[in-house]
């Protein structure tokens, strides 16, 4: 299956807090995805952290979640390890890291609001979204309870559907009930409706934080 993507240094101690930028304005430089994926999955990173395709929707979860949350918590969800130490590369990957999410941002944030989401393809040409939905659920459980307002709307309902049904049990039974014959055609379906249901996510909790102020 491949991706839509169409010298030893002295070790250093990750630190994220002071790199993100807490900005959507300006331009950023083009993410090298296929550098970031090529670390991603060598023995230079951390074991089992995080691909390109989950931590695309992961970033994508983090910045539609009804609260803010910040580097220090989701970077080390990132690496599946809370202190990871990095080469030179890795210290790159951190910084490649933020401008990913900050690219991300600068999409949703823009005028009409758009996401890019980074699915797998098979040989035979179908999508794959599952690790992305996978990794924007990691960051929907981050604040799980306060997304019941978006769930108690329908708007709300109809738009998280294209991720939820992406869930899997661990015999791969669809959790949303979807029979194992129909489920390939319900999941091809639901991933192209995933960057339609993105920016109308967003776009809600940026509603509700304007009621606040």
């Amino acid at each position: 299956m491949g991706a839509t993507l169409s010298s030893t240094k002295p070790a250093t101690v990750a630190r994220y807090n002071l790199l993100v930028h807490h900005t959507v304005s300006g331009c950023y430089k083009m993410v090298d995805n296929e550098r970031l994926d090529n670390f991603l999955s060598s023995d230079d990173s951390p074991d089992d952290c995080m691909q390109i395709s989950d931590l695309d929707g992961f970033l994508t979860g983090v910045l539609c979640s009804p609260e803010l949350i910040l580097p220090d918590e989701w970077f080390p969800i990132v690496w599946r390890d809370p202190e990871p130490i990095f080469t030179d590369e890795g210290v790159w990957a951190i910084q490649e890291i933020l401008n990913f999410y900050n690219e991300i941002a600068t999409g949703l944030n823009a005028n009409p609001p758009y996401v890019d989401p980074m699915f797998w393809e098979r040989d035979d040409g179908t999508i794959v979204a599952m690790d992305w939905c996978e990794g924007f659920m990691d960051a929907y459980v981050l604040r799980e309870k306060a997304w019941d307002t978006l769930l108690a709307t329908e708007r709300g309902q109809d738009w998280l559907f294209p991720i939820f049904v992406h869930l899997l049990d661990n015999d791969g039974n669809s959790l949303a009930g979807i029979s194992d014959d129909r489920l390939h055609e319900v999941l091809d379906e639901a991933a192209q409706l995933i960057s339609v249901s993105v920016p109308g996510i967003f776009a809600f909790w940026q509603s509700k934080r304007l009621e606040l102020h």
